[in-house]
Parts: structure tokens; sequence; C-alpha cells
């Protein structure tokens, strides 16, 4: 009787939050507050979807896009840790391609060969293909390296 949807994928009655159909452990309906797509946060806990996300900050945590958050510390794509990437100039190029300026990930991942400058997602519909001038990616690995005249 007091289930009702929340935004995006979750939802709550009196006792519990829920992300899609999972309980989301020691969420209070009252406390809970949605701040993004996929994050939550309640008292001093961040959330990605259902999942703690321990090393979070929630004081400086901000949404950067769909699936990209900042701390003060640290990057998160889909709740994951994004290594060696300049926290100040993180940011999406779409859905799952991100750079810092000096570094292109696909999702948490940096690619090593990729170069930040000519990096370009290569058509809005294929999502996952990218390329800059020195090879073609898809889903962040090299598929065809650039035929140079």
């Amino acid at each position: 009787e007091s289930f009702k949807a929340l935004r995006y994928k979750y939802y709550a009655d009196k006792n519990n939050v829920y992300f899609k159909d999972h309980i989301i452990e020691n969420a209070n309906p009252t406390k809970f507050k949605i701040i993004g797509q996929f994050y939550g946060i309640q008292d001093t806990v961040v959330y990605f979807e259902d999942s703690v996300l321990p090393q979070a900050d929630y004081r400086t945590l901000e949404i950067k896009g769909h699936l990209l958050a900042v701390d003060a510390n640290s990057g998160f794509y889909e709740g994951n840790i994004i290594l060696g990437a300049d926290i100040k100039n993180l940011k999406s190029l779409n859905d799952y391609y991100l750079t810092d300026g000096k570094n292109v990930f696909y999702k948490w991942h940096r690619i090593k060969e990729a170069d930040p400058e000519s990096f370009v997602i290569i058509n809005e519909h294929l999502p996952h293909e990218a390329q800059d001038k020195n090879n073609y990616y898809r889903k962040g690995k090299i598929i065809k390296t650039v035929v140079k005249k």
C-alpha cells in the first residue's frame, strides 16, 4: 500500500528503498536522496544503484554524467574508481568514453594508446566506436590502426 515510484529506477515503501527489484540495505525511505540516475545518498553514505561506495566523499560528490561522478579524491564510473584520472578535469565524451585532457578512458579503464587531443566519438548512433589520429576503437580496444598516407 505504501509502495511508490521515486525517480529513475528507484522505489520506496514505508520500510525500504529499492533500486530496480533490489532492496538497498540500510537505506531509510525518509532519509535517502536520489542525486543522479544511478547515485543516491543517505547521511554520510553514497550509493551506486544498490551498493555502497565506501570510498566516496558525500560532502564533495558531484554527478558529472549519466554514470560518472567525482569527489575531491576520486572519479567513479558505474561505482568503480577510475584510476589515474585527473579528477578536476575529468569529463564525459559520451556515456562510455571519458577524458581528463591527458588520458582517455573507456568506462573506468584507461586506454593507454589513445591520443586525447585527437580522440573523437565516430558516430552518436555507435557510442562504443571512436578514433584518434592513430587508431580506431570499439569498446575501448583497438580494432584497426589508421593507415597514414
